[in-house]
């Protein structure tokens, strides 16, 4: 068995854990279902991971699907303390190991830069859940499809004081890497190179790009 895909999602939570989640798929690119893995979890400073600042393990089993769901700091905890993570002096990297089979088959994924949402770890601040729904206007007439722009800088983090400034997310891509690509990696495509137009992510198996 090996890894076909991965599809992650992190998002923050009260009790100060984040949900990573993804898919198995065999050889044959099928789902691996009902497999027991034991899952590692490395976040590191930097995107080398020489200084690994916290690991935890979780032994998971997946649904029929090949899908499964794990709560990154609620793990055991390996190396490093979660609440020493300082979210805020620099952008953490996230790396990803599993066993299959008992520990026959070692699997290790490439480090993955954080987006914004763990960061409010951090601040601490309301402005990291969601507020009040607004009042809705009424809907105007849509205008023709302009030209797409060009790709602009990663913007600075936003004042967590007052909330006007959010941090921002990593545009997506239009084109697919070609550089530093190795098996494993992932990025988000914006829909140009998806089979189904749509924005969503796309796993390098070491031949080709295959959409999730």
């Amino acid at each position: 068995m090996i890894i076909g895909a991965w599809l992650s999602h992190i998002q923050a939570q009260s009790n100060e854990a984040f949900s990573f989640q993804g898919i198995i798929l065999d050889n044959n690119g099928n789902p691996s279902g009902n497999q027991m893995i034991e899952m590692t979890s490395h976040i590191a400073d930097s995107s080398n991971g020489q200084n690994i600042i916290y690991s935890e393990v979780h032994d998971i089993v997946t649904n029929d699907q090949g899908l499964f769901d794990i709560a990154i700091g609620n793990g055991i905890t390996t190396e490093g303390a979660f609440a020493d993570i300082d979210w805020l002096s620099y952008v953490p990297y996230l790396q990803i190991t599993y066993n299959l089979n008992d520990g026959a088959d070692g699997i290790t994924l490439a480090w993955t830069k954080f987006k914004s949402v763990p960061f409010c770890f951090s601040s601490k601040y309301i402005v990291c859940s969601d507020g009040v729904d607004g009042l809705s206007g009424p809907q105007g007439v849509n205008g023709p499809q302009g030209a797409r722009g060009p790709q602009g800088d990663q913007g600075l983090p936003g004042n967590t004081q007052n909330g006007v400034n959010g941090i921002p997310v990593l545009p997506l891509l239009n084109t697919p890497p070609t550089t530093n690509i190795q098996e494993g990696s992932i990025y988000m495509d914006n829909g140009d190179n998806r089979e189904d137009i749509a924005p969503g992510f796309r796993y390098y198996d070491g031949a080709g790009w295959i959409d999730l």
